[in-house]
């Protein structure tokens, strides 16, 4: 989520794919940044993603969220992950209010 939201997706290693036919990250998004947020919105409903060549995923969007500078997108419910990227997100989750 902070690759998406700092416009980093093809640098930090995500390619991303429609219907199986590569698509550059800039013709996926719709992103705007407001302060240390970034508003996103899916140009397609639903989007694969392949990571470093080898973790497949999905990103399937139910409307805009919003990104803040940690990553953590909200509102949850409008954005829904498969694969790889789905199963590390529940296994690594602490709450949003998380403090050492």
């Amino acid at each position: 989520m902070r690759s998406l939201a700092g416009q980093k997706v093809h640098e930090n290693g995500y390619r991303i794919f429609i219907k199986g036919h590569e698509i550059s990250p800039n013709a996926s998004f719709d992103i705007a940044r407001s302060g240390e947020e970034a508003q996103i919105t899916l140009l397609e409903n639903k989007l694969n993603i392949l990571f470093n060549n080898k973790e497949q995923s999905s990103i399937e969007d139910r409307g805009p969220f919003s990104i803040d500078r940690l990553g953590n997108h909200s509102p949850p419910q409008n954005v829904m992950f498969g694969g790889a990227i789905g199963t590390k997100r529940i296994a690594e989750m602490v709450p949003l209010n998380y403090n050492l």
